[in-house]
This record gives structure tokens, sequence and C-alpha cells, in this order.
């Protein structure tokens, strides 16, 4: 056999397995950097649309309590509404609450016509013309939003304010829309260290769940809406990181055989010309 004849293919197949290799290695570096920025970039914008999602809550919320400030403006205007006439969704309760010069401060004021110093205060602010909106409260199981707005007749026997009572769960549940596949919509009331207690659940019972990832403040004080996504990350990331892998293994198999057919065609041409330079 002539061994003189054989193409110089020892030096070649090393330069070809180390380009191989450095081409390798630098695709996968490549593909798990473009792999982990995919995945930030995903998770970033999963986390903003989760934000987004509370924030609608929040507004429905904040809608509603705006709605029964309206709504209770809008009857003190008139004078001393018939409470037993006034409707609006989940009314719990309509009240007059009669009140001397002073407001809550007067003699005559009797304390026992309202359930607590929420609305105690609320009362007082509202006779008093300052500006209020609705706010909210436990009472036993149930949640209770209230508005107050001030007579505005200046009648002995129309001095006083309007106090409606609504129920926020029931609202939260049938009236609000705070439904989604992609996740659960949960209230909350921000209390005292930064305590988070449940108040309602939509489209479900009132068992409490587990605490959510993201809240957003509503105009009803101290309601707070939360959202529970049903997936850590969306399909569209995992598909989306699954096409780019692909890409890269498709990518270095087609380096490697654009490599290997290269050095066989450098190989060929270099035993070619080693035989004609041993012929001359």
């Amino acid at each position: 056999m002539n061994h003189a004849n054989r193409p110089p293919v020892g030096a070649l197949a090393t330069a070809r397995n180390r380009i191989l290799t450095a081409s390798t290695l630098g695709l996968a570096v490549l593909l798990g950097a473009l792999l982990v920025w995919n995945s930030s970039s995903e998770r970033l914008a999963h986390a903003h649309w989760i934000e987004a999602q509370a924030a609608q809550a929040a507004r429905a919320v904040s809608a509603y309590g705006a709605l029964l400030q309206a709504q209770a403006q809008t009857l003190a205007a008139h004078g001393n509404p018939d409470t037993a006439q006034i409707t609006f969704p989940t009314l719990e309760s309509s009240q007059f609450v009669p009140l001397g010069g002073l407001g809550i401060a007067d003699p005559s004021f009797d304390s026992g016509l309202l359930r607590n110093n929420i609305e105690t205060r609320l009362v007082g602010r509202a006779f008093n013309g300052e500006a209020v909106r609705a706010e909210a409260y436990r009472d036993g199981e149930r949640w209770i939003v209230i508005a107050a707005a001030r007579l505005s007749a200046d009648r002995p026997d129309a001095r006083g304010v309007l106090l409606l009572r609504t129920d926020l769960g029931m609202a939260a549940r049938e009236h609000l829309a705070l439904h989604s596949d992609a996740g659960t919509f949960s209230l909350w009331a921000h209390g005292a260290e930064d305590h988070y207690r449940f108040v309602a659940q939509p489209g479900a019972g009132d068992a409490p769940p587990e605490a959510p990832r993201y809240l957003a403040e509503t105009d009803v004080r101290p309601i707070y809406a939360g959202f529970d996504p049903t997936s850590s990350l969306p399909s569209r990331a995992v598909f989306a990181g699954a096409i780019m892998l692909s890409a890269g293994l498709a990518a270095m198999l087609g380096l490697g055989a654009l490599v290997l057919t290269a050095f066989r065609r450098l190989g060929s041409t270099l035993g070619a010309d080693a035989n004609r330079l041993r012929d001359l």
C-alpha cells in the first residue's frame, strides 16, 4: 500500500474537531443567553399583565363605590327621600340620620342610630360638607360598603345625612364581573401592620383562598383587589422557548454539517495537490 498517496487528513481532522467544538460551545452559550433573555422578558411581561388584572379589579370596586356615593348625593339633593323606595344593587339598608346644627357634636345626636364609629365619622364629615368617599367595614361575617350625603334642604325636619349600606361580598360575586379563565380575583381589607383580611372571592363562596400574589388599592377604603394567575407563565412563553431551543439545535446541526463538508472538500483538494506535487 502506498501511504505516500494518502491525503494529509490528520492535521485537518484535528483542526476540524477543534472548530466544531468551539462552534458548538459558542452556539450553546448564545442559545443559553437567548433562552435566559426570553424567560426574563416573558416573566417581566407576565408580572405586568398580572398587576394590570389586579388594577382592573380595583377599578371595578372603585367604580362601584363611586356609583353608591353618587346615588346617595343625588337622593340627598332632593331633600328627605323615602328610604323605603331606594334601590341599588346589593343594597342592604338605607337610613336617614337626623342631626342638629352641630352635627354629630350636637347634644340631640343619638349615636345609637349608627352601627359603629366608622359610620359616625363618615356621617359627621358628610354633614360638615367635606368631600367623602364610600368606605367599607366588617359586620360579622360580611363586609359593608357605606356612602353618606348631607340633605340639601335646610329644614329642621330634613336636616341630616342619608346613609346607604350595601353588601360588598354579594356585589363582588354578582355585579362586578370579576371573572377570568386566566386566574382568580379576590378582595382583601388592609389592616394594621400590613395584614390583609380576606373579604370575598367573586364567583365562589367566602372560603378564604391563599394569599394573593398581587394587590391593588381601591378607592373604597380599606379594600384591595387581588389576582392570582392559574399558571406561573403563559403558554406562549413555553412555546417561544421551545421554538428557540429547536432553532438553536438546528443551527448547531447545520453548522456541524457545513464544517464537515468544508473539511472533506479541503482534505480532497489538499490530497490532490500533494499528489500533483509528488508527480512533479
